[in-house]
């Protein structure tokens, strides 16, 4: 039996009021997380789920990489016709959210990330802005592909890319047990190899790095000492049997950063 994720938000008084939960699906060749607000939807076939489903998460063969998407459907299941709804003027095909990657630690080259994660970046407030839409009808179009070259060139073209909004896992000079109590600031409590905390990506490079920090480009301003102080955009700590906080702030929604903690409890890297 598959066990089910819920995510809670946290009130003053100790209650809680179900924000999603997902569930895994063991039925096709790469295994995928169902994500709902309604229970009911974690059990029930695709065409039969609610306007309450939300998405799924799914994972590759190796449990590398995870692919967020929404609740649209799949290209091949779309044909040209079916690709916008005549109701509301909104494509069906489906959108991707998010790509999380996983790497095993480098003897070699102790500064490789471990765990990075992309999304679709967000273009601004104004009225033209909005988020980056990614709705590829081919694999080589996708977000996990275009995410895969940044990855390669270990995030250089970080700089070049208007489209993804890249984070990586915030290593922590502390051991497991400690790390709870002072990077967590008390939102865990209990050591877990699942404990993460995530900051924005620049470039390793050191002459990237410092056309990074260039007046005319976004790393302007931030401070040099990354890991230890760039805000905290993602974090999952452990406070009890089966419990953890989950923490997040902009540009993340609800649903990516459950999403990319439902990665963490799935990849074996």
């Amino acid at each position: 039996m598959a066990p089910v994720y819920t995510l809670f938000a946290d009130h003053e008084d100790g209650s809680g009021r179900l924000l999603m939960c997902a569930r895994k699906m063991w039925k096709s060749r790469e295994p995928h997380y169902v994500i709902s607000t309604n229970m009911d939807d974690l059990y029930r076939k695709r065409e039969e789920r609610s306007r309450h489903y939300m998405g799924k998460l799914r994972a590759d063969a190796s449990g590398s990489e995870y692919v967020l998407y929404d609740a649209g459907k799949s290209p091949k299941d779309c044909d040209d016709e079916t690709k916008m709804s005549e109701s509301d003027g909104r494509s069906s095909l489906r959108q991707e959210l998010c790509v999380v990657s996983y790497s095993p630690p480098s003897k070699k080259d102790k500064a490789a990330r471990t765990m990075e994660f992309a999304m679709p970046k967000v273009k601004g407030f104004e009225a033209e802005g909005g988020v980056e839409n990614w709705q590829p009808t081919s694999a080589k179009d996708s977000m996990p592909a275009h995410f895969a070259r940044i990855r390669y060139q270990k995030s250089q073209n970080v700089l070049l890319s208007n489209r993804l909004f890249i984070a990586h896992l915030k290593e922590s000079k502390y051991d497991p047990l400690s790390s709870c109590l002072v990077d967590f600031k008390e939102r865990a409590n209990c050591a877990s190899v699942k404990n993460f905390q995530a900051v924005k990506s620049w470039p390793m490079d050191q002459s990237k790095k410092a056309v990074y920090h260039d007046q005319d480009h976004e790393g302007y301003g931030v401070p040099q000492n990354y890991d230890l102080q760039q805000p905290i955009l993602l974090q999952m700590g452990k406070v009890g049997k089966h419990c953890f906080n989950m923490d997040y702030q902009y540009p993340l929604s609800a649903l990516q950063a459950f999403g990319i903690c439902l990665s963490r409890f799935d990849t074996t890297l």
